[in-house]
């Protein structure tokens, strides 16, 4: 049966980070629709994303088990491609095109045989299987060098203060390092010292949810080793 790829693109959430550059949410949604209008979601698809402008950046998004993935933009044009090949069946998709983002906008795009690039996949699969890349987004974490542009914080969670240490009005720190995504997504979270064990738990927990626009390489997206530290004060 005659399928496409497609993608559904949302800005939402739009805000504002150093240096005063508007950004926007982006949610993205990868599916195979079939000819009667049925969606098969596409795990593991890796997708680049780069955008023109002040405080130009890219970044590289991997979707998940219901074919979504997240990452910030700002309004206006940039660019979707795909990193490595989708594998449908015996084929092999690959695709890339400009997009034009605002915010509460939703852009739909369609991805088939006719604009874009399809070859016979090198080792294919069952006539019905979907999949993406299995190699994790964005690779192996690296630690940074001189090359590297840091990762810019866009969303900063504070770490709650454990209500057992209010009690002794107990201070402390915990330095974390934690690995940032391609997708500006924070994981592998390790602590690495730690003043006093009962701030570790609400350290990590808070660290994962912090955003980032991701680190920058020669003009992609890379992804880092970044060290955080956290401090708690009595209350």
């Amino acid at each position: 049966m005659p399928r496409a790829l497609t993608l559904v693109l949302v800005t939402l959430l739009p805000g504002t980070v150093p240096p005063h550059i508007p950004l926007g949410q982006l949610a993205l949604h990868v599916a195979m629709k079939s000819e009667a209008g049925e969606l098969s979601p596409i795990q593991g698809g890796e997708f680049a994303l780069t955008c023109e402008g002040p405080g130009a950046f890219s970044s590289q998004v991997c979707t998940d088990g219901s074919g979504r993935a997240f990452a910030y933009a700002p309004p206006g044009k940039c660019r979707l491609g795909t990193s490595s090949p989708v594998r449908v069946g015996e084929k092999q998709y690959t695709w890339e095109g400009n997009l034009e983002f605002y915010p509460g906008k939703e852009t739909g795009l369609e991805l088939s045989d006719d604009n874009a690039q399809v070859v016979e996949a090198t080792a294919p699969l069952p006539a019905d299987s979907i999949a993406g890349p299995t190699r994790a987004c964005g690779g192996e974490p690296m630690l940074p060098t001189a090359e590297v542009v840091l990762p810019v914080l866009v969303e900063k969670v504070s770490a709650e203060y454990p209500p057992e240490a209010k009690a002794k009005r107990l201070q402390g720190k915990v330095i974390c390092q934690a690995a940032v995504g391609t997708d500006g997504f924070v994981r592998d979270i390790k602590v690495l010292s730690s003043s006093n064990p009962i701030f570790n738990a609400p350290a990590v927990r808070a660290l994962a949810k912090w955003r980032y626009i991701p680190a920058q390489m020669g003009g992609r997206a890379v992804a880092v080793y970044y060290t955080v530290r956290t401090d708690f004060k009595a209350r």
